[in-house]
C-alpha cells in the first residue's frame, strides 16, 4: 500500500473531543471538566485567562500575573493528526498603553502549574510545544503582532506577523485561530481571523514528527509582566479539539529524516522526542 492509498484509507477525523461553545460556570469546579490554575478562572462564559482587575487598591497586584487551564483529563494519543480552534478576546488593561506578554496554545506532558519564576515570555521552557500568540516586542523576535512555535525556548523556531493575515490587535475584537496538525504530512499550520468574518486563514506552516506515543495534556498558558504600561486582558470565549489516531508506520512517512539534520530531543523529559525539518513538508 503507497502513501496515498495508506492516507486515503483513514477514518475521518473524530467529532470532537472537546468542545466549550461557552464556558460553564462550573467548569473549574471539583470534578469539572477543566483545571484552572494561578490566576486564570472561568466567569461569564469565557476563561479569564489573566485577572482583569485587582482589588480595586493595589494596582501591583495585576502584576507578574501568570495563568494556565488545562483540559482536566489527557486528550490525545500519539501517533495522531488534531485539530483545535479557539476565539480570544486580548484587549488593554485600563491605563496601559499597550499589550503584554500575550498567551499560547500549550501541549504539555505534565498536569501542573507554569513556573512562578517564569517570565510571562517564556512559558515553552515549562512546555512540550506552544504555538504563541506574542503581544510583546521582545529584542530576539519580530516587533510585530505575531504567532509562533515554541519548543522548549523562549526563542520560537518559527513566527509570522499576524498582519500578514490582515489581523490587527489593536482593534481589541476576538481572533479565532487554528491549529491543524497533520500526522501524515508532519504538517503544523496556523490560522487566524476576525471571529465571525469567514474561516481563519493560514499564515504560518512548520514540518514537525512527534515520534513517540504519548498521551499529553492540552490547554492555554498566559502571563502579564511588570509593567502596568504593557498590560492586557486575554478571555478565550470557545475551543474546541478534535483529533484522529494514526498507526504506527504513518510514522514512517514523509522519512525517517536521518539525512536532513537527524533528531534531538525537544523536552528534557524523555517522553517525547521531535524531528524538524530543515524543508518542506511533503
Amino acid at each position: 500500500m503507497d502513501a496515498l492509498q495508506r492516507h486515503s484509507s483513514t477514518t475521518e477525523a473524530n467529532p470532537p473531543l472537546i468542545s466549550f461553545p461557552p464556558f460553564p460556570a462550573n467548569s473549574c469546579d471539583p470534578g469539572g471538566l477543566l483545571r484552572c490554575m494561578q490566576n486564570s478562572s472561568v466567569r461569564n462564559g469565557y476563561i479569564d485567562l489573566l485577572p482583569d482587575k485587582g482589588n480595586g487598591t493595589d494596582p501591583n497586584l495585576l502584576l507578574n500575573n501568570i495563568g494556565r487551564v488545562l483540559y482536566h483529563q489527557q486528550a490525545i494519543t500519539w501517533p495522531a493528526s488534531f485539530d483545535t480552534n479557539f476565539t480570544v478576546l486580548i484587549s488593554k488593561r485600563a491605563n496601559a498603553s499597550s499589550f503584554g506578554d500575550g498567551m499560547a496554545f500549550v501541549m504539555t506532558a505534565e498536569m501542573r502549574q507554569s513556573p512562578r519564576e517564569a517570565s510571562a515570555a517564556s512559558w515553552a521552557c515549562s512546555t512540550t510545544l506552544a504555538v504563541e500568540i506574542d503581544t510583546y516586542p521582545n529584542e530576539y523576535e519580530t516587533q510585530e503582532y505575531h504567532v509562533g512555535v515554541d519548543i522548549a525556548s523562549i526563542v520560537s523556531n518559527v513566527t509570522a506577523p499576524l498582519s500578514s493575515v490582515s489581523v490587527d490587535l489593536n482593534k481589541e475584537i476576538p481572533v479565532t485561530y487554528r491549529v491543524n496538525y497533520d500526522g501524515w504530512t508532519k504538517n503544523l499550520e496556523v490560522s487566524a481571523g476576525y471571529a465571525g468574518e469567514g474561516p481563519p486563514k493560514s499564515l504560518l506552516n512548520f514540518c514537525i514528527v512527534i515520534a513517540k506515543i504519548n498521551p499529553i495534556y492540552v490547554g492555554f498558558t498566559a502571563g502579564s509582566g511588570p509593567s502596568s504600561n504593557y498590560s492586557e486582558n486575554i478571555r478565550i470565549l470557545s475551543w474546541n479539539f478534535s483529533f484522529t489516531p494514526l498507526p504506527d508506520w504513518s510514522l514512517e512517512e514523509p522519512g525517517d529524516g536521518r539525512e536532513e539534520g537527524g533528531y534531538a530531543p525537544f523536552s528534557q523529559s524523555s517522553f517525547l522526542l521531535l524531528w524538524v525539518f530543515p524543508r518542506l513538508c511533503y
